[in-house]
């Protein structure tokens, strides 16, 4: 960097601080990182580079994005759009059309992401970049399981994931691994969605990516919970509140108090489930994150719920599934039902039965099998 600044390179400036910005991203600086691409920035304005300014502007929406500012990165992701269609840029606007669509996925809008995410991969196969399809592929597979069509999901994400592996990406193939897991443990296969979690992990472990690392963690502690290990989800929850504190993650760090709190909960330890619950709800509150947001509350008021407090709740977990409904988030309204079941029958609501068996046919016949059992389960007790 000096030596460019020396020499007067402006241009190559600008681009040793883009590469210094990728570093910082990927080991979870992210101020850092977003400091660095706003003077890269600056420098490709001052200079006209028309193709500098579309990808800075499309790195720094990336690091809002991971810093929860869903809103600064669609901005952004718009701005590197409209200047990648101006110079006829297919690559780089399949990108920002796919990272727009992941801000709208986040946001709740998961139709609008799909749009953009099927337009992004038509572009991708279009110009033959594969890593782009794969990307595309994996998006998709994600918002397929929002919208409960986990065999959509599947086999998206399968896809995705023979193309990360012909062409070498050990970073998107742990994408894929990653959202096959999520999916697997939908469908209740739940042996194979640790054995993919765990793949997952290794490989980011093995590329030095932070926060991709905590994201492993906490959804093997989530699935922990699935499978009775609560004590082993309780470890990993307690351990990752510390670090996404410490990562400056609101968002994380509430998910993380979620699992923490549905831990306490299973193990029978209702006053900290509580207190953990009430942190994770204070955390979320301000989040942009409307998928986040909706998950965390949903754990936070079935906690909530039974340990004591069912009346307050039943009415905030009924918005938060018909909310999820009208947005097509089919699985976060199921499982917003699952938990208001839960609560009315606890509360010897003659409801809770009516509408736990609605919500185990409804997700039987979807494939979202774990939820289906979870409902049984629920029925039986």
């Amino acid at each position: 960097l000096a030596i460019r600044r020396e020499i007067g390179d402006r241009r190559g400036e600008a681009t040793v601080l883009n590469n210094m910005a990728a570093v910082f991203l990927q080991q979870g600086n992210l101020s850092a990182g977003l400091e660095r691409l706003e003077r890269a920035l600056a420098i490709h304005q001052q200079t006209g580079d028309r193709h500098g300014q579309g990808f800075t502007l499309n790195s720094i929406g990336a690091a809002l994005y991971y810093m929860g500012d869903f809103e600064g990165a669609r901005r952004r992701y718009e701005e590197a759009l409209a200047i990648r269609r101006e110079i006829g840029e297919r690559r780089g606007e399949a990108e920002s059309l796919a990272n727009i669509a992941d801000v709208l996925n986040q946001l709740g809008n998961p139709s609008g992401a799909r749009e953009r995410f099927e337009e992004a991969l038509a572009i991708h196969r279009e110009i033959g970049y594969l890593q782009g399809e794969a990307l595309a592929l994996i998006n998709l597979g994600e918002v397929y399981l929002a919208q409960a069509e986990p065999r959509r999901a599947a086999v998206s994400l399968e896809e995705a994931l023979q193309i990360c592996r012909e062409i070498g990406s050990k970073w998107y193939e742990s994408h894929a691994l990653f959202r096959l897991a999520e999916t697997l443990t939908v469908a209740d296969r739940l042996a194979d969605a640790e054995a993919r979690h765990r793949e997952a992990q290794e490989l980011r472990e093995e590329l030095g990516a932070a926060a991709a690392v905590r994201s492993s963690r906490l959804a093997r502690a989530a699935l922990a919970l699935e499978t009775g290990r609560s004590a082993g989800a309780l470890s990993g929850a307690l351990e990752l509140v510390a670090a996404y504190r410490e990562a400056g993650d609101a968002d994380g760090e509430a998910a993380a108090e979620a699992v923490l709190a549905r831990g306490y909960l299973a193990s029978g330890m209702n006053s900290e489930a509580a207190s953990a619950a009430d942190r994770a709800a204070a955390l979320v509150a301000e989040s942009q994150g409307l998928l986040t947001r909706f998950r965390v509350m949903i754990s936070v008021m079935r906690v909530r719920g039974l340990t004591g407090q069912p009346a307050a709740v039943r009415e905030t977990l009924a918005t938060i599934a018909n909310e999820a409904t009208d947005r097509r988030l089919t699985t976060l309204a199921l499982e917003g039902r699952l938990a208001l079941g839960e609560v009315e029958s606890a509360a010897r609501d003659p409801a809770g039965e009516a509408r736990l068996e609605a919500a185990a046919i409804d997700a039987e016949q979807r494939g979202c099998m774990l939820l289906a059992r979870k409902a049984r389960e629920a029925l039986e007790s």
